[in-house]
């Protein structure tokens, strides 16, 4: 796009104009090093504050949304490029790399309930590897596909125990390992954040069992175990929610609370 005119003013800000295009007004502002910078209005309320190239917004530039939402860093001919920072509307917080609008490579996101990622990004979804911490102390670190966690990863609950294995979807799906706070630890099969298939627990007092599990209870425990635990056991479950529209179509706004499915107490 062509500029019809061009206003110069030094060391402050002329009345808005509006020239170039309709749908937006224009400023001009000449710097002391004879540098230009713009504010651009835009019809829909937006309003774009820093450099221009060819009439596009292209470096380093502030941009004020109508919704509320707020981002500084830098363009490239129109669109939000290379390293940059956005102040959502509803306290969230993300700084990192973007690419053609979307934030993509390295970034970190804060979330206004105390979450906290940080990792790789693909088109605004976490993708690749990266670390959630929340506001209770519970972490996960590992793969990320799509924005859930998946794939190999651990988790480090609040209460000490920890789990290390595969993620389907935010739940443990699949082989992992489960160091329990109490002292036991179950290594095998898990489905649905339960375990179920084959898997081997040994108590802390030194009872051991191998065998199957169905629905997080022992099938025919009392074939292949040596001797009982008595030690109370508690469960866990994971489960999601989702986020405001403009940020990721499924991120979790309450991602750990709702841990309390785990183990069951052997009578």
């Amino acid at each position: 796009m062509s500029l019809e005119k061009q206003i110069k003013v030094q060391g402050s800000l002329k009345d808005e104009e509006t020239y170039g295009t309709p749908n937006y007004k224009l400023q001009e502002k000449v710097k002391e090093n004879g540098e230009r910078v713009y504010r651009r209005v835009e019809e829909d309320g937006d309003v774009y504050e820093g450099y221009l190239r060819n009439g596009q917004m292209d470096g380093k530039g502030k941009m004020i949304y109508a919704e509320g939402h707020v981002y500084e860093g830098y363009w490239k001919d129109n669109v939000m490029e290379g390293k940059g920072k956005i102040v959502y509307a509803n306290g969230n917080v993300y700084e990192g790399n973007w690419r053609d609008n979307a934030k993509d490579g390295k970034g970190k996101m804060i979330h206004e309930d105390g979450r906290i990622y940080e990792g790789d990004w693909l088109q605004n979804r976490k993708e690749g590897k990266g670390e959630m911490i929340d506001a209770s102390g519970n972490s996960y670190q590992g793969t990320w596909r799509n924005s859930f966690m998946e794939g190999k990863g651990k988790i480090i609950f609040k209460n000490g125990d920890i789990y290390e294995g595969n993620l389907e979807k935010n739940i443990r799906e699949g082989k992992g390992t489960m160091w329990y706070a109490n002292g036991d630890t179950y290594e095998g099969a898990w489905k649905a954040n339960v375990r179920h298939g084959r898997g081997k627990i040994v108590y802390k007092n030194g009872a051991v069992y191998t065998g199957d599990w169905i629905d997080n209870e022992i099938k025919d425990f009392f074939k292949s175990l040596s001797f009982v635990s008595d030690e109370p056991t508690e469960k866990n479950k994971w489960q999601e929610d989702s986020e405001d529209y403009y940020e990721d179509d499924h991120d979790y706004d309450h991602l750990w609370e709702s841990f309390q499915k785990s183990r069951r107490k052997i009578d």
